[in-house]
C-alpha cells in the first residue's frame, strides 16, 4: 500500500510557531473600535489566476459527457464564496504568527489569540471580513480539465503543518474532472477591516502575499493538484472613521501597506520558526511571480 504519510502531494511543510500571547476579548467593542489607533474600512483586492482555479461547493453535473466537479455559481454569475477566500488567507495568517494553532487546541474562547481576534472563533465574530464574490461568467474564461482525486492527510510528523505548494503537485490517475477558471483570468474581491492595529492590519497584508515580502497565494479546491496559484494586489481602501470616509489608492495605499506590513514584519524577527516559514513560502512561490513579471 502507498505511504501518503512521506509523499509531497502538493504540500509544502513548515513549522507551527508557538502560542506566545493572548489579547483579551473585552477589549473590542464597536465604540473602541474607532479609536484614532485603530483601522476601519473596505480593502479592495484585485487578483489574477496563475493556473487553473476551481471554486466550487461540491456540486457535480455533466460537462462535456463528463461527471464534473463544477464552478459554484447564482445564475449566470461565478460565485467565489467569501469563506473559501478568509479560511486560505487565515491558514497563513496562522503559519506566520504565533497563533492558537501551534497550542493544540481547535481554537480560543475567552482570551484571544492574534489570528481567532482578527478571523474569529466559535461564538466570536471576527474582524476580518470576506465579501463574496459574483462574476460575470462572460468576463471569465473557464474550461473542463482532468485531475487526480485528491486525497486529504495529516502532517505526521510534531509541530509541523502543511501548506499547499506552487511547485509540488500530487501525481497519480487524471480520474476526475473539474470546471476551472483559466489562467490569466482575473477578479476582485473586498475585505471589510474593523478595529484592527496598525500590527494587526500588517499581518493581514503579509498573510495575503502583498507586502514587500510578496508571494503568490493558493485558493480554491484542488490546491495540491496543481490548481489554485493566484497572485493579489491592493487596489484602493475606503478608511472610514466616526465621522468621514477617505479612498486611498495609488501611492497613499502603497505608503500604508508598507508601513502597516513592516510594522507587523519587525514584530517577527526574532521568531525564527515565522521567519523561515515566510522564506519558504516565498520561495515556493518565485517562479509563479516570474511569470507575472516576465
Amino acid at each position: 500500500m502507498t505511504d501518503y504519510n512521506d509523499s509531497p502531494k502538493g504540500y509544502l511543510r513548515l513549522k507551527i510557531p508557538k502560542l506566545s500571547a493572548h489579547i483579551s476579548s473585552q477589549e473590542f467593542s464597536h465604540i473602541d473600535s474607532f479609536c484614532s489607533d485603530r483601522l476601519n474600512g473596505i480593502l479592495r483586492i484585485g487578483a489574477v489566476t496563475k493556473s487553473y482555479t476551481c471554486f466550487t461547493q461540491g456540486d457535480l453535473l455533466m460537462k462535456e459527457g463528463k461527471i464534473t466537479n463544477v464552478l459554484s455559481r447564482e445564475g449566470t454569475r461565478v460565485l467565489i464564496p467569501g469563506a473559501s477566500l478568509k479560511g486560505a488567507i487565515r491558514t497563513y495568517a496562522e503559519f506566520l504568527s504565533n497563533s492558537c494553532a501551534g497550542s493544540g487546541t481547535a481554537s480560543c474562547s475567552d482570551r484571544l489569540c492574534i489570528v481567532c481576534s482578527m478571523f474569529g472563533t466559535l461564538g466570536k465574530l471576527g474582524r476580518v471580513q470576506f465579501d463574496d464574490v459574483l462574476v460575470n461568467e462572460r468576463s471569465l474564461k473557464t474550461t473542463v480539465v482532468s485531475g487526480p482525486s485528491q486525497w486529504k492527510g495529516k502532517a505526521t510528523l510534531p509541530n509541523t503543518g502543511k501548506i499547499y505548494s506552487h511547485t509540488l503537485s500530487e501525481t497519480g490517475q487524471k480520474t476526475s474532472n473539474y470546471e476551472v477558471i483559466e489562467p490569466g483570468s482575473s477578479f476582485q474581491f473586498e475585505v471589510t477591516v474593523k478595529g484592527l492595529t496598525r500590527k494587526e492590519f500588517g499581518l493581514l497584508l503579509v498573510a495575503m502575499g502583498v507586502s514587500r515580502k510578496r508571494f503568490s497565494v493558493k485558493l480554491g479546491r484542488g490546491k495540491n493538484i496543481g490548481f489554485g496559484s493566484v497572485t493579489l494586489r491592493p487596489e484602493n481602501f475606503l478608511k472610514i472613521s466616526a465621522v468621514s470616509e477617505i479612498p486611498i489608492s495609488g501611492e497613499e495605499l502603497t505608503k500604508l501597506v508598507d508601513e502597516c506590513a513592516d510594522v507587523y514584519l519587525q514584530s517577527i524577527t526574532g521568531d525564527s520558526d515565522i521567519v523561515a516559514n515566510l522564506d519558504k513560502i516565498i520561495d515556493d512561490s518565485k517562479k509563479v511571480l516570474q511569470l507575472e513579471e516576465g
